[in-house]
């Protein structure tokens, strides 16, 4: 049985696979910033609630 090669097909696989996880976190991060940008903040409430954070907590 030759086997020889093997290993090189081997680390080919594993770089395609990582290239290929690589690929799809970029993509699930681009999509997490365009959220974010296209997210708009809460109303505020009659009296400015929710209009500013309180750091001092």
């Amino acid at each position: 049985m030759d086997v020889s090669g093997a290993e090189g097909v081997g680390q080919a696989y594993a770089v395609r696979v990582e290239k290929l996880a690589q690929n799809a976190a970029k993509a699930e991060g681009e999509a997490a910033v365009q959220l974010i940008e296209n997210a708009t903040p809460p109303p505020a409430g009659p009296h400015g609630e929710g209009s500013h954070i309180n750091t001092y907590g």
